[in-house]
């Protein structure tokens, strides 16, 4: 059993606290606004105590000398980290603190934060996590992260249709996956070595970490299809970390744009290194890239060339100064104000 004081009695510390509590540790709540305290006092198994977590009077009444951890996720991320840093001077021996803003995380060791908590990363990164992996819908580690328990529908092609799954010895049989429950006419119902699976059924599975490809082929996914189009509703930094993190990364638009993406003479990004039909098919001018379809050339045409301003190719007339040997110009008059 661990002591553990929790700042914040949001949706997530409400649920970590009474997570905890369940798990027998010995739980302490601080909360600043009292209904909620009165609330959480008769119903959760823990302390909960009414306070400011970024007051070092709360956290010594909260236990912090002693301490094994401290959590703080109230939606003031100045509070939780300050909180994680006073818990930490007074002997508190572990500290997580949700912060969002990036520009924060860089100073963790400074203030003594263990792990930042992030709900909007964590969120991206499940979604990710299910987007990748055509015809999955759910997957979730457990057992310290060796299993996996993957939900999905089952295909035509599946090689559980049909059959007791008894009966069922594809990729090892039950020594490297089972079918623990499946939905059937929105039915659902534990799965055994009787059950008959159909085609459309929704199946939870589990199988080794890393062996998720076993989990597609049961299911009878047998080909990844690459995402064409994502639609993102909503403008938050969620959205934001998604619309960079898994659409940039995971489109052939983006793959072939960082094949492209060339670095200037001054060793910074040069938008002028890419050609125009590079261009135009990267601001979605055309549908197919100039590897696909070549743009037919005139005849007085170039080759391109990036903008050689400031390089050693950039042009110089005859009475540059860089030129090795300047020529003087003598078809002006220089002009003076006199």
């Amino acid at each position: 059993m661990k002591k553990i004081i929790i700042i914040g009695a949001g949706e997530v510390g409400s649920f970590l606290a009474t997570k905890l509590s369940g798990e027998q540790h010995d739980v302490t709540l601080i909360e600043e606004n009292l209904n909620k305290v009165e609330e959480l006092n008769s119903t959760l198994d823990a302390l909960v105590i009414q306070g400011n977590g970024g007051s070092p009077s709360s956290l010594i009444q909260g236990g912090a000398e002693e301490a094994d951890l401290i959590i703080a996720v109230t939606d003031n991320e100045n509070v939780n980290m300050l909180s994680c840093y006073l818990a930490k001077n007074m002997g508190t021996k572990k500290s997580f603190a949700r912060v969002q803003d990036n520009s924060m995380k860089n100073e963790l060791e400074e203030l003594k934060i263990d792990q930042i908590i992030d709900p909007s990363d964590s969120a991206c990164d499940e979604i990710e996590k299910l987007l990748s992996r055509a015809g999955i819908y759910d997957i979730h580690e457990f057992g310290d992260g060796k299993l996996l328990s993957i939900g999905g529908v089952i295909a035509k092609s599946s090689p559980l249709l049909n059959s007791k799954l008894s009966d069922i010895h594809e990729f090892g049989g039950r020594e490297n996956w089972l079918v623990t429950a499946y939905v059937r006419d929105n039915d659902s119902k534990l799965a055994n070595g009787d059950t008959e699976l159909e085609e459309n059924d929704h199946v939870k599975l589990i199988v080794k970490n890393g062996d998720v490809q076993t989990a597609l082929s049961l299911l009878g996914i047998e080909e990844k299809k690459e995402l064409q189009k994502v639609i993102i509703i909503g403008a938050s930094r969620a959205s934001e970390s998604h619309h960079r993190d898994f659409f940039f990364r995971n489109t052939t638009r983006h793959r072939k744009w960082r094949r492209h993406e060339c670095l200037g003479t001054n060793g910074e990004a040069e938008a002028s290194r890419i050609s125009p039909d590079w261009h135009g098919w990267l601001h979605h001018t055309w549908d197919k890239s100039p590897a696909d379809a070549p743009l037919a050339r005139k005849a007085w045409e170039k080759e391109h060339e990036m903008n050689l301003t400031g390089s050693e190719a950039a042009y110089a007339p005859a009475g540059s100064l860089r030129q090795a040997a300047p020529v003087a110009r003598k078809d002006y008059e220089a002009w003076s104000p006199e």
